[in-house]
Protein backbone atom coordinates (compact mmCIF):
# COMPACT_ATOMS: atom_id res chain seq x y z
CA UNK A 1 0.00 0.00 0.00
CA UNK A 2 1.05 3.41 -0.96
CA UNK A 3 1.29 6.71 1.29
CA UNK A 4 -2.42 7.11 -0.32
CA UNK A 5 -3.62 4.38 0.93
CA UNK A 6 -4.37 2.90 -2.49
CA UNK A 7 -2.92 -0.70 -3.62
CA UNK A 8 -0.06 -0.17 -6.55
CA UNK A 9 -3.19 -1.88 -9.04
CA UNK A 10 -5.26 0.62 -7.67
CA UNK A 11 -3.04 3.35 -8.54
CA UNK A 12 -2.36 2.02 -11.56
CA UNK A 13 -6.12 2.20 -12.09
CA UNK A 14 -6.30 5.55 -11.54
CA UNK A 15 -3.86 6.61 -13.69
CA UNK A 16 -5.64 4.89 -16.46
CA UNK A 17 -8.57 6.02 -16.12
CA UNK A 18 -7.47 9.85 -15.44
CA UNK A 19 -5.11 9.80 -18.76
CA UNK A 20 -8.22 8.76 -21.08
CA UNK A 21 -10.44 10.91 -19.25
CA UNK A 22 -7.68 13.53 -20.74
CA UNK A 23 -7.95 12.46 -24.07
CA UNK A 24 -11.37 12.78 -24.05
CA UNK A 25 -11.41 16.11 -23.09
CA UNK A 26 -8.73 17.20 -25.65
CA UNK A 27 -11.13 15.57 -28.45
CA UNK A 28 -13.70 17.55 -27.22
CA UNK A 29 -11.41 20.74 -27.11
CA UNK A 30 -13.09 21.39 -23.36
CA UNK A 31 -12.42 24.48 -21.70
CA UNK A 32 -13.21 22.92 -18.32
CA UNK A 33 -11.12 19.82 -17.93
CA UNK A 34 -12.50 17.15 -15.64
CA UNK A 35 -9.09 15.38 -15.49
CA UNK A 36 -5.45 15.93 -13.84
CA UNK A 37 -2.53 16.72 -15.44
CA UNK A 38 -0.85 13.46 -16.89
CA UNK A 39 2.70 14.61 -17.00
CA UNK A 40 4.08 17.36 -14.87
CA UNK A 41 7.51 19.37 -14.83
CA UNK A 42 8.55 20.47 -11.64
CA UNK A 43 11.06 22.93 -11.55
CA UNK A 44 12.94 21.87 -8.69
CA UNK A 45 15.99 23.43 -9.34
CA UNK A 46 18.09 26.39 -11.59
CA UNK A 47 21.33 24.92 -10.17
CA UNK A 48 23.64 23.86 -12.64
CA UNK A 49 26.99 23.55 -12.69
CA UNK A 50 27.78 24.28 -16.83
CA UNK A 51 27.19 28.27 -18.63
CA UNK A 52 26.04 26.42 -22.24
CA UNK A 53 26.13 28.95 -24.80
CA UNK A 54 22.72 28.20 -25.57
CA UNK A 55 21.11 28.70 -22.21
CA UNK A 56 18.27 30.74 -21.92
CA UNK A 57 18.94 31.32 -18.15
CA UNK A 58 23.20 31.64 -18.48
CA UNK A 59 22.53 34.78 -21.55
CA UNK A 60 19.14 36.32 -20.81
CA UNK A 61 19.40 39.63 -18.92
CA UNK A 62 15.67 39.37 -18.30
CA UNK A 63 16.53 35.90 -16.52
CA UNK A 64 19.04 37.83 -14.54
CA UNK A 65 16.52 40.72 -13.43
CA UNK A 66 14.33 38.18 -12.55
CA UNK A 67 15.98 36.25 -9.88
CA UNK A 68 16.64 33.15 -12.04
CA UNK A 69 20.06 32.83 -11.91
CA UNK A 70 21.34 32.38 -8.48
CA UNK A 71 20.94 28.46 -8.28
CA UNK A 72 17.22 29.27 -6.76
CA UNK A 73 15.33 26.14 -5.32
CA UNK A 74 11.90 24.95 -4.86
CA UNK A 75 11.08 24.46 -1.14
CA UNK A 76 10.71 20.77 -0.45
CA UNK A 77 7.52 21.70 1.32
CA UNK A 78 5.75 22.58 -1.81
CA UNK A 79 7.41 19.58 -3.66
CA UNK A 80 5.29 17.79 -1.38
CA UNK A 81 2.40 19.53 -1.53
CA UNK A 82 2.02 18.99 -5.27
CA UNK A 83 2.84 15.19 -5.08
CA UNK A 84 -0.11 15.15 -2.57
CA UNK A 85 -2.57 16.95 -5.02
CA UNK A 86 -1.53 15.51 -8.01
CA UNK A 87 0.91 12.40 -8.18
CA UNK A 88 -2.15 9.72 -7.14
CA UNK A 89 -3.15 10.82 -11.51
CA UNK A 90 -0.08 11.72 -12.88
CA UNK A 91 1.82 9.18 -14.59
CA UNK A 92 5.21 11.12 -14.73
CA UNK A 93 6.87 13.56 -13.82
CA UNK A 94 10.27 15.73 -15.03
CA UNK A 95 12.37 17.42 -12.59
CA UNK A 96 13.81 21.02 -13.81
CA UNK A 97 14.95 21.33 -17.46
CA UNK A 98 16.25 24.24 -16.90
CA UNK A 99 18.28 23.45 -14.11
CA UNK A 100 20.34 20.13 -13.33
CA UNK A 101 17.97 18.01 -11.84
CA UNK A 102 20.17 15.66 -10.45
CA UNK A 103 21.64 18.67 -8.30
CA UNK A 104 17.90 18.96 -6.31
CA UNK A 105 19.07 19.10 -2.76
CA UNK A 106 15.97 16.85 -1.78
CA UNK A 107 16.38 14.40 -4.86
CA UNK A 108 16.16 11.55 -2.46
CA UNK A 109 13.16 12.96 -1.26
CA UNK A 110 11.82 13.02 -4.79
CA UNK A 111 12.52 9.68 -5.52
CA UNK A 112 10.66 8.41 -2.75
CA UNK A 113 7.74 10.00 -3.43
CA UNK A 114 7.88 9.05 -6.92
CA UNK A 115 7.73 5.49 -6.01
CA UNK A 116 4.86 5.84 -3.25
CA UNK A 117 2.65 6.85 -5.82
CA UNK A 118 3.79 4.92 -8.90
CA UNK A 119 5.18 7.75 -10.91
CA UNK A 120 7.45 7.86 -13.43
CA UNK A 121 10.13 10.06 -13.40
CA UNK A 122 11.49 11.39 -17.03
CA UNK A 123 14.50 13.51 -16.93
CA UNK A 124 16.52 15.85 -18.73
CA UNK A 125 20.36 15.54 -17.49
CA UNK A 126 23.73 17.36 -18.61
CA UNK A 127 24.88 13.52 -17.88
CA UNK A 128 27.88 15.17 -15.57
CA UNK A 129 26.85 13.75 -12.52
CA UNK A 130 25.01 10.21 -14.09
CA UNK A 131 27.51 8.25 -12.24
CA UNK A 132 26.81 4.51 -11.59
CA UNK A 133 26.10 4.83 -8.44
CA UNK A 134 23.17 7.46 -9.15
CA UNK A 135 22.48 5.61 -12.40
CA UNK A 136 21.66 1.77 -10.30
CA UNK A 137 19.35 4.34 -8.02
CA UNK A 138 17.47 6.17 -10.75
CA UNK A 139 16.99 3.29 -13.53
CA UNK A 140 14.29 1.52 -11.82
CA UNK A 141 12.46 4.87 -11.12
CA UNK A 142 12.90 6.01 -14.73
CA UNK A 143 10.22 6.17 -17.90
CA UNK A 144 12.93 7.60 -19.72
CA UNK A 145 16.14 9.70 -19.48
CA UNK A 146 17.26 12.12 -22.32
CA UNK A 147 21.22 13.20 -22.19
CA UNK A 148 21.91 16.52 -23.61
CA UNK A 149 24.52 15.63 -26.27
CA UNK A 150 25.39 18.71 -28.36
CA UNK A 151 28.31 17.90 -30.28
CA UNK A 152 30.01 14.99 -32.19
CA UNK A 153 33.32 15.72 -31.14
CA UNK A 154 34.99 16.51 -27.90
CA UNK A 155 35.98 20.19 -29.45
CA UNK A 156 32.72 21.24 -30.36
CA UNK A 157 30.34 19.69 -27.32
CA UNK A 158 33.02 21.16 -24.39
CA UNK A 159 32.89 24.69 -26.79
CA UNK A 160 29.12 24.08 -26.73
CA UNK A 161 28.37 22.83 -23.40
CA UNK A 162 31.09 25.14 -21.25
CA UNK A 163 32.19 22.95 -17.70
CA UNK A 164 31.01 19.35 -19.19
CA UNK A 165 33.22 17.13 -20.33
CA UNK A 166 33.20 15.06 -23.74
CA UNK A 167 34.56 11.47 -21.98
CA UNK A 168 32.86 12.23 -18.48
CA UNK A 169 29.37 12.40 -20.48
CA UNK A 170 30.25 9.23 -23.15
CA UNK A 171 31.51 7.46 -20.16
CA UNK A 172 28.36 7.66 -17.66
CA UNK A 173 25.52 7.22 -21.08
CA UNK A 174 27.62 3.79 -21.38
CA UNK A 175 27.49 3.04 -17.35
CA UNK A 176 23.48 4.12 -17.27
CA UNK A 177 22.83 1.64 -20.62
CA UNK A 178 24.70 -1.22 -18.83
CA UNK A 179 22.23 -0.25 -15.33
CA UNK A 180 19.34 -0.14 -17.05
CA UNK A 181 19.51 -3.20 -18.95
CA UNK A 182 19.01 -4.77 -15.21
CA UNK A 183 15.90 -4.11 -14.65
CA UNK A 184 12.81 -6.22 -16.03
CA UNK A 185 11.90 -5.68 -19.28
CA UNK A 186 8.63 -3.62 -19.04
CA UNK A 187 10.50 -1.75 -16.64
CA UNK A 188 13.14 -0.49 -18.70
CA UNK A 189 13.54 3.50 -18.97
CA UNK A 190 14.41 4.62 -22.93
CA UNK A 191 17.68 5.86 -23.00
CA UNK A 192 18.58 9.32 -25.53
CA UNK A 193 20.21 11.98 -26.15
CA UNK A 194 18.89 15.34 -26.78
CA UNK A 195 20.38 17.92 -29.38
CA UNK A 196 20.14 21.87 -29.62
CA UNK A 197 20.69 22.31 -33.12
CA UNK A 198 22.55 25.06 -34.08
CA UNK A 199 25.11 26.30 -36.65
CA UNK A 200 27.93 25.27 -34.44
CA UNK A 201 26.75 21.43 -34.62
CA UNK A 202 24.30 21.03 -36.97
CA UNK A 203 26.52 19.30 -39.60
CA UNK A 204 27.81 16.73 -36.49
CA UNK A 205 24.53 15.68 -36.20
CA UNK A 206 25.19 12.48 -38.57
CA UNK A 207 28.52 11.73 -36.05
CA UNK A 208 26.15 12.07 -32.94
CA UNK A 209 23.97 9.28 -34.23
CA UNK A 210 26.68 6.98 -34.68
CA UNK A 211 27.83 7.87 -31.40
CA UNK A 212 24.49 7.05 -29.96
CA UNK A 213 24.34 3.79 -31.94
CA UNK A 214 28.20 2.99 -29.67
CA UNK A 215 26.70 3.85 -26.20
CA UNK A 216 23.74 1.95 -26.64
CA UNK A 217 21.35 4.71 -26.74
CA UNK A 218 17.63 3.91 -28.02
CA UNK A 219 16.55 7.59 -29.58
CA UNK A 220 18.60 10.93 -30.89
CA UNK A 221 16.29 13.90 -30.43
CA UNK A 222 16.88 17.27 -32.43
CA UNK A 223 15.50 20.65 -31.49
CA UNK A 224 16.14 24.38 -32.70
CA UNK A 225 17.20 26.34 -30.73
CA UNK A 226 16.21 29.63 -29.58
CA UNK A 227 17.82 32.99 -29.81
CA UNK A 228 17.61 35.01 -26.76
CA UNK A 229 19.71 37.55 -27.50
CA UNK A 230 21.63 39.06 -30.58
CA UNK A 231 24.98 37.72 -30.41
CA UNK A 232 23.63 34.07 -30.96
CA UNK A 233 21.19 35.02 -33.63
CA UNK A 234 23.66 33.69 -36.29
CA UNK A 235 23.80 30.81 -34.71
CA UNK A 236 20.13 29.88 -35.41
CA UNK A 237 19.43 27.43 -37.99
CA UNK A 238 16.69 29.89 -39.64
CA UNK A 239 19.95 31.41 -41.91
CA UNK A 240 21.21 28.22 -42.59
CA UNK A 241 17.88 26.09 -43.73
CA UNK A 242 19.49 24.13 -46.77
CA UNK A 243 22.14 23.03 -44.80
CA UNK A 244 19.97 22.11 -41.65
CA UNK A 245 17.81 20.15 -44.03
CA UNK A 246 20.00 18.16 -45.46
CA UNK A 247 21.92 17.54 -42.34
CA UNK A 248 19.03 16.48 -40.73
CA UNK A 249 18.08 14.17 -43.79
CA UNK A 250 21.56 12.43 -43.40
CA UNK A 251 20.71 11.65 -39.80
CA UNK A 252 17.72 10.47 -40.41
CA UNK A 253 18.76 7.70 -42.80
CA UNK A 254 21.36 6.96 -40.32
CA UNK A 255 19.96 6.52 -37.55
CA UNK A 256 17.12 3.99 -39.47
CA UNK A 257 20.39 2.14 -40.68
CA UNK A 258 21.93 1.75 -37.48
CA UNK A 259 18.61 0.90 -35.24
CA UNK A 260 17.92 4.71 -33.90
CA UNK A 261 14.67 6.25 -33.53
CA UNK A 262 15.30 9.65 -35.05
CA UNK A 263 13.10 12.79 -33.32
CA UNK A 264 14.24 15.76 -35.71
CA UNK A 265 12.28 18.48 -36.43
CA UNK A 266 10.19 18.93 -39.79
CA UNK A 267 12.07 20.31 -43.30
CA UNK A 268 12.33 23.89 -43.45
CA UNK A 269 12.15 24.20 -47.03
CA UNK A 270 8.81 24.28 -49.18
CA UNK A 271 7.16 25.67 -45.81
CA UNK A 272 6.89 29.73 -46.38
CA UNK A 273 5.15 30.87 -43.40
CA UNK A 274 1.80 32.27 -44.59
CA UNK A 275 -0.99 32.73 -42.33
CA UNK A 276 -3.48 32.55 -44.74
CA UNK A 277 -2.94 28.86 -45.21
CA UNK A 278 -4.25 28.40 -41.31
CA UNK A 279 -7.61 30.02 -42.16
CA UNK A 280 -8.11 28.23 -45.10
CA UNK A 281 -7.13 25.11 -43.06
CA UNK A 282 -7.20 25.33 -39.44
CA UNK A 283 -7.70 21.62 -38.33
CA UNK A 284 -4.92 20.65 -40.24
CA UNK A 285 -2.67 22.46 -36.85
CA UNK A 286 -2.73 19.91 -34.48
CA UNK A 287 -4.27 20.90 -30.94
CA UNK A 288 -1.54 21.56 -27.87
CA UNK A 289 -1.46 18.30 -25.95
CA UNK A 290 0.08 20.66 -23.31
CA UNK A 291 -3.32 22.49 -22.45
CA UNK A 292 -5.24 18.99 -21.28
CA UNK A 293 -2.36 16.96 -20.19
CA UNK A 294 0.84 18.74 -18.78
CA UNK A 295 1.67 21.24 -16.58
CA UNK A 296 4.54 23.18 -15.67
CA UNK A 297 5.54 24.38 -12.58
CA UNK A 298 8.40 26.53 -11.89
CA UNK A 299 10.59 26.60 -8.93
CA UNK A 300 8.36 29.86 -6.83
CA UNK A 301 5.07 27.82 -7.19
CA UNK A 302 4.14 29.88 -10.38
CA UNK A 303 1.46 27.76 -12.64
CA UNK A 304 2.32 27.76 -16.72
CA UNK A 305 1.24 25.70 -19.47
CA UNK A 306 4.34 24.66 -20.61
CA UNK A 307 7.73 26.02 -21.75
CA UNK A 308 7.35 28.13 -24.62
CA UNK A 309 9.10 31.88 -24.24
CA UNK A 310 6.35 34.13 -22.93
CA UNK A 311 3.68 31.81 -21.90
CA UNK A 312 1.36 33.55 -19.04
CA UNK A 313 1.85 32.52 -15.81
CA UNK A 314 -1.95 31.10 -15.16
CA UNK A 315 -1.80 31.36 -11.35
CA UNK A 316 0.76 30.35 -8.15
CA UNK A 317 0.94 27.89 -5.49
CA UNK A 318 1.25 30.51 -3.28
CA UNK A 319 -1.99 31.66 -2.68
CA UNK A 320 -4.15 28.75 -4.86
CA UNK A 321 -4.67 24.72 -4.90
CA UNK A 322 -3.46 23.18 -8.33
CA UNK A 323 -7.02 21.95 -9.42
CA UNK A 324 -8.14 25.85 -8.93
CA UNK A 325 -5.69 27.18 -11.20
CA UNK A 326 -5.83 23.56 -13.93
CA UNK A 327 -9.69 24.88 -14.19
CA UNK A 328 -9.40 28.84 -13.62
CA UNK A 329 -11.09 31.01 -16.36
CA UNK A 330 -7.49 31.82 -17.57
CA UNK A 331 -6.94 27.79 -18.49
CA UNK A 332 -10.20 27.69 -19.89
CA UNK A 333 -9.74 30.63 -22.24
CA UNK A 334 -6.65 29.11 -23.35
CA UNK A 335 -8.27 25.94 -24.14
CA UNK A 336 -11.07 27.90 -25.80
CA UNK A 337 -8.51 29.94 -28.03
CA UNK A 338 -6.14 27.83 -28.74
CA UNK A 339 -7.37 26.39 -31.79
CA UNK A 340 -8.63 29.55 -33.08
CA UNK A 341 -8.04 32.28 -35.63
CA UNK A 342 -7.07 34.44 -32.56
CA UNK A 343 -5.40 32.49 -29.99
CA UNK A 344 -2.29 33.89 -27.59
CA UNK A 345 0.56 35.06 -28.85
CA UNK A 346 2.63 31.89 -27.57
CA UNK A 347 0.15 29.83 -28.89
CA UNK A 348 -0.14 31.47 -32.60
CA UNK A 349 4.15 31.71 -32.55
CA UNK A 350 4.89 28.18 -31.04
CA UNK A 351 7.62 26.67 -32.21
CA UNK A 352 6.70 23.08 -30.95
CA UNK A 353 3.77 22.87 -32.99
CA UNK A 354 5.16 22.65 -36.34
CA UNK A 355 9.04 20.95 -35.23
CA UNK A 356 7.46 17.60 -35.33
CA UNK A 357 4.66 17.95 -37.68
CA UNK A 358 5.21 17.08 -41.09
CA UNK A 359 1.83 17.89 -42.76
CA UNK A 360 1.72 21.38 -40.96
CA UNK A 361 0.74 24.08 -43.18
CA UNK A 362 2.66 26.81 -41.09
CA UNK A 363 6.20 26.46 -41.65
CA UNK A 364 8.55 28.37 -39.67
CA UNK A 365 8.92 32.00 -39.37
CA UNK A 366 11.40 34.48 -38.06
CA UNK A 367 9.19 35.01 -34.66
CA UNK A 368 9.65 31.52 -33.40
CA UNK A 369 12.94 31.25 -33.10
CA UNK A 370 14.91 34.73 -32.93
CA UNK A 371 13.66 36.02 -29.86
Amino acid sequence: MSGTGLSRLELKELKEANERLAWEEEKKRSPFNHALPVHLTIETTMACSLRCVMCQVYRSPAAMKQGLVGDPVMPVALFERIASETFATAKEMTPTVMGEPLQTPFFPKMLELLSEYSVRMNIVTSGMLLTREVSERLAPQLAKIKVSFDGGTKETFESIRRGARFETVVENVRGFDMERRKCDSDQKPILALQVTLMRRNIEELPRIVELAADMGVDEVVGLHVYVFDKEFDNQSLMHHQELSDSMVAEATKKAKDLGIRPHFPSPYLGKEYDSRLRSANPRAIRLCKFLWREVWVSHTGDVTPCCVPDRPVLGSLRTLALSEIWNGEAYQEMRRTVGSDDPLACCRHCSLRVQYEPSNTEGYDRERFLL
